[in-house]
């Protein structure tokens, strides 16, 4: 619905996340945007 207009009128991905995947510790988000631009993330672990 919202997601694919935006990827076919804009060209935006959206990639949905938690909460948890954002201030967490998990790498979970940098990974799946890493896999989006088709780049692995630098960091293995967050500091925080």
């Amino acid at each position: 619905a919202r997601r694919d207009r935006l990827e076919r009128e804009f060209g935006w991905r959206v990639l949905p996340a938690r909460k948890g995947a954002v201030l967490g510790r998990s790498l979970e988000l940098e990974l799946a945007l890493g896999e989006l631009l088709g780049m692995a993330p630098k960091t293995r672990v967050r500091a925080w």
